[in-house]
């Protein structure tokens, strides 16, 4: 019983910091308030839902105060990153919603995307909701939830540019799992969406094969091939 009235209490204190992450005039000064965003991400990985919700929202919040100091801080807190990419892929619908919803909040700053993108293991995350994806299709009991798949493929596509396309392009099998979305998913607005995003990898690629060999710039011929054939299509 003290164990439950300790977690409600907490639950409320988290409930009331989310409610401060809310308003921008906070947002800077919580990021940067030693041990929060530590403390939140411990709540939010916790195994009690109660504190998972609103510490989840708070993290969100305060990835969207659109401060580039501050946004900058919680990309380079690797603690953060790998716990929200191990969120995107929970069993829980709204979890997986707050997690791709805060990693899009942080993306959509260009300054970010660098340090978001060496962060091998967000990658991998990213490709196993693109997986999953595919998997939906044709499986009803492994559907995935519209919102937290618009969240991680906005994103994804915020992270793509010329100085990141190297670097997503070599992640193996990441470009093969968007490929076979483009060709097969079901949903119109899904296959459109993995296909630009394999032809801004394959534009910015083009403009770098000059420096890097073809082979290196996308680490397997397959998705060498796949990029190339989409960039010639009308």
């Amino acid at each position: 019983n003290s164990n439950k009235a300790l977690i409600n209490v907490q639950a409320s204190a988290l409930s009331v910091i989310s409610n401060l992450a809310f308003r921008k005039e906070n947002q800077v000064m919580m990021t940067s308030y030693p041990g929060l965003v530590d403390a939140l991400i411990d709540c939010a990985t916790s195994g009690f839902a109660s504190l998972r919700r609103p510490s989840l929202g708070a993290l969100c919040h305060l990835a969207g105060s659109g401060n580039v100091e501050a946004s900058a801080q919680m990309v380079q807190n690797e603690k953060l990153i790998r716990a929200l990419s191990n969120l995107l892929v929970d069993d829980n619908e709204k979890t997986r919603e707050h997690a791709a919803g805060t990693l899009n909040n942080l993306s959509v700053i260009p300054q970010n995307s660098l340090q978001l993108v060496s962060y091998g293991f967000l990658l991998d995350a990213l490709m196993e909701v693109f997986a999953n994806k595919i998997g939906s299709s044709t499986d009803n009991s492994n559907s995935v939830d519209e919102s937290s798949w618009k969240c991680a493929t906005c994103a994804f596509m915020n992270l793509i540019h010329g100085d990141t396309a190297l670097v997503i392009a070599k992640r193996r099998g990441l470009l093969d799992v968007l490929a076979t979305i483009a060709a097969m998913d079901d949903v119109l607005e899904v296959r459109e969406t993995a296909s630009h995003a394999l032809k801004i990898i394959a534009m910015n690629l083009v403009l770098q094969l000059d420096h890097v060999g073809a082979g290196q710039a996308c680490g397997d011929r397959s998705s060498l091939s796949v990029v190339f054939s989409l960039t010639k299509e009308p």
